[in-house]
């Protein structure tokens, strides 16, 4: 089977972008009305609201505009099941790892190993729902539109005349540009964020847009870009934090991207060739 990016219609970006931006205000506006926290309650919080406004934004983007006017597979945005138990275990180890670092750290700081009160205090279903809301919700949704639709689709688009690695840059630039603005109706709506404050988060969600596209591009498995962006938002922390667990995962994943095997040729051609750039 042919896993190379397949060219959408270029409408089918148009849609893709009103169809985010319109429904992206619509759930953060129903966040502040209490619109998705129906099973929060009988459900413990292991079905938080992030979870189903997500899976109501992927049924439409994802599934109608992506899947449905589109007509592309999953294998066409990066998710290529055969690629998932790879990126489960390499997860769960970058997981591990800033666990254990952070409670060696702990140890080292405090002489004692401290569990997270937040597993006794919120409830195990608490933290468990809030890392489910970013594996199969948000997570997901933003790896699979962002980085595995838009991205491809933007180098494709770009003159074949100009150099892959300057087509390569300028489509990651643009639609990591666009993936931050389109956390804009978050926080005016629900973080309502003065100018400066939302100025500078979204200059770290464009930061972290790219950080998320190196990975795919660098691994070829977006499972993995979405592991990792889920552990970003929720850490899912054992050990009471000394250090930041998002820059240790951080910079455990950069170890991880530099010394990922089977760099070239191989596993990047299952990208094909508008992606091949990403491993040199």
């Amino acid at each position: 089977m042919d896993l190379s990016p397949k060219r959408a219609a270029t409408s089918a970006l148009l849609l893709f972008l009103c169809a985010d931006i319109v429904l992206l205000t619509f759930v953060n506006y129903g966040f502040t009305l209490g619109w998705f926290g129906w099973f929060e309650g009988p459900t413990n919080n292991l079905i938080q609201a992030t979870l189903l406004a997500s899976l109501l934004v992927g049924a439409i983007v994802i599934g109608g505009v992506i899947f449905g006017y589109a007509h592309l597979a999953p294998a066409d945005i990066g998710l290529t099941w055969a690629q998932l138990p790879v990126s489960v275990a390499y997860t769960l180890g970058l997981w591990a790892l800033t666990q254990a670092i952070n409670g060696l750290a702990g140890l080292i700081a405090t002489g004692r190993l401290e569990f997270n009160t937040a597993w006794t205090q919120a409830g195990v279903t608490v933290l468990l729902g809030a890392l489910l809301a970013q594996v199969c919700g948000n997570a997901l949704l933003e790896e699979a539109g962002w980085r595995g639709f838009l991205l491809p689709q933007l180098y494709l688009r770009l003159s074949a005349r100009m150099d892959r690695r300057r087509r390569l840059i300028l489509a990651m630039f643009g639609a990591q540009v666009l993936f931050a603005v389109m956390h804009i109706p978050n926080r005016l709506l629900n973080q309502r964020l003065a100018l400066d404050e939302l100025l500078l988060s979204l200059a770290f969600v464009f930061v972290l847009g790219v950080f998320f596209a190196g990975i795919y591009l660098r691994t070829g498995n977006l499972f993995l870009a979405i592991g990792v962006h889920a552990l970003f938002n929720t850490p899912t922390v054992l050990f009471t934090p000394v250090l930041s667990s998002q820059a240790i995962l951080g910079a455990l994943t950069i170890l991880v991207l530099v010394a990922w095997p089977r760099l070239t040729t191989h596993r990047m051609s299952k990208l094909g060739a508008p992606l091949r750039m990403g491993a040199t």
